[in-house]
Parts: C-alpha cells; structure tokens; sequence
C-alpha cells in the first residue's frame, strides 16, 4: 500500500490531503480546509488525486475542530463537491449554536442590538459585552464569533447534500474496506468534560478570545536558543490551550506497520486522554506537528515517546523555533510550510 500526504501552505490554518492506494482500491481524505479564502487552493490540489484515482470528490472530510483556520474552507469545498463526498466527521459543541447568533446579531458584531431575546438571553448578551469590553477582546472576540458562524451554515450545508455526517470519537467512526484509519481522540468522556451540557455560550466564546489576547501579545522568540532545545522547550511558560482545541480529532493511519498521526491543535492533555496513550502513540513515522508548531501543544517527553521519523508542520505566527529545533535533536526529519514557503508533499 502506498501514501501520499500533500500538506498544503495556508499560513497557520490546516489543510491536508491523504491518498491511501492498495492495487485498484484508493482512499481521498481531505482533513480541515484552511481559512475562508483557501477553498479553491484546496479544491486546485484534490483536483489531481481524485483525477488520478477516479473520483469525483474525496471520499472523507474531516474537520478537526471548528475553529475558522481549519473549518472555514471546508464550506466552498463542501459547496463545490456536493453530494459526492462519502462522509464528513465534525464535532459540534453540546450548546444551541443559533442562540450565539440572536445573542450578538447576524453581524456578529458584540455591539450590535439584540434581536427578539428572552430576559434570560439578555442578560447573558449584557454580561458577554461586559466582559469582552473590559478584557479589550471585541476585535478577537469578533473573529471566534466568525468559527461559530463557519459551523452554523456548515452542518445544514453537508445534509443539504445528503452526506453522511459523523461525530469522531474514539473507537468509533471505522471507514468501511478502511481498517488503517483508526480515531485516537477525543473520547466521548473527555470531550464531555471540555463541554459539558450546562456551560454557557459566554464561558465558551472567553475561553476562545482569552486565548486570541494571549496569541496577539505574543513575544517574539530570541533567536539565540538554548544550547539544549528541549530543555527550554519544557521550561518555556506553556499560555492556554482552548477547549475547542484541546478537543481536536486525533486520526491515526498506519500503512504497512508505519504510523502516521493527524493531530490537528490537540494539546498535551488531549494525547494524555487517549487511551494507552503511550503505546498509541510510540514511534511515529509520521507526524503532524500539532497547533502549527506551538510550544504550548508539544513537551520534549511527548516527542521522545513519539520519535517522528518525519515531522511537518504547518504554522507561521503560531510556529516555535524550539519545537523544531527539539524534533532534529530527536533525529526526526522537520518540514515546515512558512519556511519551505509552499506546499508540503509526503509520499512512500
């Protein structure tokens, strides 16, 4: 069986290509989208796989999580394919996602005039503005609301195709003819945890925009790293990690007994949470670098239990020198899209 992983080059957003071919029988999976504007760059690069391989659409879209940088493109993609896709698995959070939207108007727009709410529901509006006013998050709260929004018209979008959609979760979501594809994480324990039944829509959208704070006040690395880049890798103060994040699908594929891991933004307590973990996820021959190769998604003990042969990594604002610098001290091959500057092409 031969793989051919195409990572493309949309800054810190995702958007892979995977083809699995054994003889005639030939497997596309497209895994997240990229942001808003990166549809047809996406739909350009399937165009030769499912030429190749005698499609008309990818066989599985997968949506890691929802945040804008991965979900965004899947809607001109999915728009594009229509009901010729085989299957699409997404998350969605256990909330009422057309509540965000009457509570902050159809701009999205924190300051917008509420529309037709309950006293309840204009409370929860009063108390978000508080909150996103005093924290200065309007403009980065504006741009979580944005993900909300990709998920809204994305869900009607895939069953107005009839395609079949699945919620991944560990152990479930087998792939008919496919046993090589196997989802790690979430479970649906810890998932629950990360969001639970009562949360409200004001915890989860400041759990998102803390987060946009912390990466927009982000100071640069200094170019002069430690002698030791794990050492400084683990040492180095880790910010937040969102729970939309942390809840990212975790696919594994392994291709005659080498592995190769999607990791979307997964967080350390993300891999922690799957089960025999250590095993799972021991001598990787692939890697996705997860969250774009930020330090906060990654330690030097995670990357020696995975000893990547190869590591690739999608990141530019988000992308920490010692993360790579940490893999190569661990002998892994890194790529990176904002170094190489173009698209990234696995193949064996």
């Amino acid at each position: 069986m031969q793989i051919e992983i195409k990572m493309l080059n949309v800054n810190d957003g995702d958007a892979i290509i995977v083809c699995l071919s054994d003889s005639a029988k030939h497997l596309v999976v497209l895994i997240d989208g990229g942001h808003k504007n990166d549809d047809k760059e996406v739909i350009k690069q399937l165009k030769p796989f499912l030429t190749n391989t005698g499609k008309l659409a990818p066989d599985l879209i997968i949506c890691t999580h929802y945040d804008t940088d991965h979900i965004a493109g899947l809607l001109g993609v999915i728009d594009y394919y229509g009901k010729n896709i085989g299957e699409v698995w997404l998350h969605h959070p256990g909330i009422s996602v057309l509540k965000l939207f009457d509570l902050l108007s159809s701009s999205y727009n924190p300051l917008a005039e509420p529309r037709s709410l309950s006293l309840d529901q204009r409370s929860e509006v009063h108390m978000l503005r508080e909150q996103l006013s005093e924290a200065n998050l309007l403009v980065e709260g504006t741009l979580v609301i944005e993900s909300y929004a990709d998920l809204q018209k994305l869900v009607p979008l895939i069953k107005s195709y009839e395609i079949k959609l699945k919620e991944p979760f560990f152990g479930d979501c087998v792939l008919a003819d496919w046993p090589e594809l196997e989802i790690l994480g979430p479970t649906k324990d810890f998932y629950k945890e990360l969001f639970p039944q009562d949360q409200s829509i004001s915890d989860l959208i400041m759990d998102q925009a803390m987060y946009s704070k912390e990466l927009k006040e982000k100071l640069k690395l200094n170019e002069k790293l430690l002698t030791d880049a794990c050492r400084y890798l683990d040492t180095k103060t880790k910010d937040k990690v969102t729970k939309v994040n942390q809840a990212s699908v975790i696919l594994l594929i392994t291709v005659e007994e080498n592995k190769y891991l999607f990791t979307g933004d997964a967080s350390l307590e993300s891999f922690l949470n799957i089960p025999a973990y250590k095993n799972k996820l021991r001598n990787l021959y692939w890697l996705k670098v997860p969250h774009h190769g930020s330090h906060n998604n990654i330690s030097s003990e995670l990357i020696q239990t995975m000893s990547p042969k190869y590591a690739y990594i999608s990141g530019k604002i988000h992308f920490d020198a010692e993360v790579k610098d940490c893999l190569e001290n661990k002998n892994a091959i890194v790529q990176v899209t904002c170094i190489e500057e173009g698209h990234l092409i696995f193949k064996k």
